[in-house]
């Protein structure tokens, strides 16, 4: 058993993989979904700026044999932008980020996961970045909610109950 291929060792509920890329402009925008997102040079893969996330706290392992399973909230999301701004949700943190893509400074961050792997059984969970329109950000989850870009992320709103019982 101490002897797998990378495939065989590769737990995708473990080890999450990196996003897809994002282009803006001169920069490509990566988020490893591991601690750290990347703007890079289009045109020669330079690291232009890279910015750490927290990330969801991970206990020391016990028992080598029964590693500890990661829960995540955001699903494995591209980064967004827009009017210069990169939004990025990892998949390793409850927090959507505004990253600023010229510096990588971080502008603002919303935590709108809090509950890490009961994002099942949560009533207030979004998984996934819709788009963007308008200076709004559209998320789903168990239901749809849009965030005011131009207030730093301030939920604007949640599709109402009786709408989604319907």
């Amino acid at each position: 058993l101490l002897h797998r291929t990378a495939e065989e060792r590769l737990d995708p509920l473990r080890e999450p993989l990196g996003s897809s890329i994002s282009k803006s402009g001169d920069t490509v925008v990566y988020c490893t979904n591991m601690g750290v997102v990347a703007g890079l040079d289009a045109s020669n893969g330079w690291p232009r700026w890279i910015r750490k996330y927290r990330q969801y706290p991970i206990e020391p392992t016990r028992d080598p044999y029964n590693p500890q399973r990661l829960g995540f909230g955001w699903a494995n999301n591209p980064p967004l932008t827009d009017d210069g701004v990169v939004y990025v949700t990892p998949m390793d943190s409850p927090y959507l980020y505004a990253i600023d893509l010229a510096t990588g400074e971080e502008r603002w961050k919303q935590e709108v996961n809090p509950n890490v792997g009961e994002w099942a059984a949560s009533e207030n969970t979004y998984r996934w970045l819709l788009g963007l329109r308008g200076g709004t950000l559209f998320l789903q989850g168990n239901d749809l909610m849009t965030l005011d870009l131009t207030k730093q992320g301030k939920r604007k709103w949640p599709l109402p109950k009786a709408l989604k019982a319907a």
